[in-house]
C-alpha cells in the first residue's frame, strides 16, 4: 500500500522507438511490395512510380492513417482510486507530441489526396 508516494511510468523512449521502428516497417514493406508489382505493371505515373506502387502507397498509407487516428484520440486521464482505507489518483499522461501526429497525419492525408487525383485522371483518360 503506498500512501503519499508517487509512482512514474514513463514510456515516452519505449513509444518513440517503436512507432520509428512502426514507419521504417511501413516504408520497407511499401518498397517491397512495389518491387513485386513493378514487374508486372509498365505504365508509369508523372512521378515515376506505376499504377502499382501508387495504389501499394496509398494502401499502406491509409493504414498509418488509422494508427494516427487512434493516437490522436488518446487523451490524457487522471482518476481517483479507493480502496479500503486508502485513496489515490492515478494519472495517465498522453507523452507524445500530439502536434506532430496532427501535421504528419495531414501530410499523409496529402499525399493520399494527390495520388488519387493523379489515378483518377489515369482511369478516366485511359
Amino acid at each position: 500500500m503506498l500512501i503519499g508516494q508517487n509512482i512514474i511510468e514513463d514510456y515516452k523512449d519505449t513509444f518513440t522507438k517503436e512507432f520509428k521502428e512502426y514507419k521504417e516497417t511501413q516504408k520497407k514493406i511499401t518498397k517491397i511490395k512495389s518491387i513485386i508489382y513493378e514487374k508486372n505493371n509498365s505504365y508509369k505515373l508523372p512521378d515515376g512510380r506505376t499504377i502499382q506502387e501508387a495504389l501499394v502507397d496509398n494502401t499502406n498509407l491509409r493504414k498509418m492513417k488509422n494508427l494516427y487516428n487512434f493516437l490522436l484520440s488518446q487523451r490524457s486521464i487522471k482518476k481517483r482510486v479507493t480502496e479500503v482505507n486508502n485513496s489515490y489518483f492515478e494519472s495517465k499522461t498522453i507523452n507524445y507530441d500530439i502536434d506532430k501526429i496532427e501535421k504528419e497525419y495531414e501530410e499523409l492525408e496529402k499525399k493520399i489526396q494527390d495520388t488519387d487525383y493523379v489515378l483518377i485522371i489515369i482511369f478516366c483518360y485511359k
